[in-house]
């Protein structure tokens, strides 16, 4: 991360300082898990939001909607939602249904 030199004292005349994560490798992995998890996240609903409000211009650039999610640029995030739709489904086996009354 970048910081504005406010203790030129403390740290010297230069302008920016650079400060250091330390971090071990499983650190470094997590981040970048997460990094993927925000980016398919965001790329999941720009498209359905894209199919949704603009059909007209995925017809003209794919054909289909379903083309478009077949596209390259969608694949991962075709793949996230099948994860999602396993984990929902294999803790509805496991979970046992709850009386509510």
């Amino acid at each position: 991360m970048f910081f504005s030199n406010r203790w030129p004292a403390k740290y010297g005349a230069n302008p920016v300082i650079v400060y250091g994560f330390p971090s071990t490798d499983e650190k470094i992995e997590e981040r970048e898990r997460l990094i993927h998890f925000v980016q398919r996240s965001l790329r999941l609903v720009v498209a359905v939001l894209l199919g949704h409000i603009y059909p007209q211009e995925v017809t003209r650039r794919w054909g289909t909607l379903e083309a478009m999610w077949k596209s390259p640029p969608l694949r991962d995030v075709v793949e996230f939602v099948a994860e999602i739709t396993e984990k929902k489904r294999s803790l509805a086996r496991t979970t046992e249904p709850r009386n509510w009354s």
